[in-house]
């Protein structure tokens, strides 16, 4: 029984990203995270799930493009939360909320940045906790003496 001879592959070297400024990219990233944190404070059950995953954009855009294209799509998420804050409430409401968006979405960006830079993933994952712990502490002080 006679078999026919493999077909000889073809040129198998993969083709380079197309380099582009990754400007929408960013800007999809970005939206992204809006939908997702402000799922978090208007969905009551469902939006608790989604918080964790608000910061994937960007964490996937830092992986990806850099620092820089990280911390560009947590504060593209970060303006949008505030032009909607401020269409539905108040000035000090609206900056509030997304001066914590773009905290809850750069904070593991940079820790991807880190893991990107060659630091161990457990350092950069402990890094986080204590930012978080800091952040989330320093507002609730802040909270607590504003009244």
């Amino acid at each position: 029984m006679a078999t026919d001879p493999a077909p000889a592959p073809a040129d198998e070297t993969p083709h380079a990203p197309r380099r582009r400024s990754g400007a929408a990219e960013i800007l999809v990233a970005g939206v992204v995270a809006a939908f997702l944190f402000s799922a978090f404070l208007l969905v009551p059950v469902i939006g608790a799930v989604a918080l964790p995953f608000a910061a994937v954009p960007a964490v996937r855009m830092t992986h990806r493009r850099g620092p820089g294209a990280g911390l560009a799509s947590s504060l593209v998420a970060a303006g949008l939360l505030l032009g909607l804050g401020l269409a539905a409430s108040g000035a000090a409401e609206a900056a509030t909320g997304a001066f914590f968006a773009a905290a809850a979405t750069a904070l593991p960006a940079m820790a991807a940045a880190a893991v990107r830079r060659g630091v161990s993933p457990s350092r950069a994952y402990l890094g986080l906790c204590v930012a978080g712990f800091a952040f989330l502490g320093g507002g609730l002080l802040a909270r607590s003496a504003a009244g």
